[in-house]
């Protein structure tokens, strides 16, 4: 039997949960602009690559990580443990990704938007999209995930030679 503080305790978690997913966007799509650049331009290019590789990595390496939690041993769990939050971090990464492909179209259709506001806009509507009931937590949601996974994970294993020096600011 539910009570009226279950319902509660549920909204206000999946109300965490949105803005939270939201942050992450926006965090990685700023703070580690060019790795989210890469996961933007490997969905772009090569979607379904992205996806067969993050539902590769969902089920080999997520399964194993799952199974790893399970065990009473300490050092296995905590081993378990950071192999699922190294997944979740290329997700987040990729995450970041989708959301300035997105945004990039948000701006083409809004062009007066600012780059940030478009990645904000283009961030609330892939959340709210996985928040849609049946489709979106059992489709699109899912998938959304693979695709961020995949994604983030190439972008994140791409080496690029390191910068000598910054490049130089112009003077005013």
């Amino acid at each position: 039997m539910l009570i009226i503080g279950d319902v509660l305790a549920f909204l206000a978690g999946l109300t965490i949960l949105a803005i939270s997913s939201w942050a992450i966007a926006m965090c990685m799509a700023l703070m580690f602009s060019r790795r989210a650049d890469k996961a933007r331009d490997h969905l772009a290019t090569k979607p379904w690559q992205s996806l067969v590789v993050g539902l590769l990595l969902a089920l080999i390496p997520g399964t194993i990580s799952l199974g790893l939690m399970a065990s009473p041993v300490p050092g296995v769990k905590l081993a378990g443990f950071l192999a699922f939050l190294t997944l979740l971090g290329f997700a987040a990464v990729g995450f970041g990704g989708m959301a300035t492909l997105v945004s990039l179209r948000v701006r083409a259709m809004a062009p007066d938007l600012s780059a940030l506001g478009a990645t904000g806009r283009a961030s609330a509507v892939i959340v709210i999209a996985c928040l849609f009931p049946l489709l979106g937590w059992f489709v699109f949601a899912p998938l959304a995930l693979a695709f961020s996974l995949g994604a983030g994970f190439r972008a994140v294993l791409d080496r690029d030679p390191v910068l000598a020096a910054p490049p130089p600011v112009p003077e005013k």
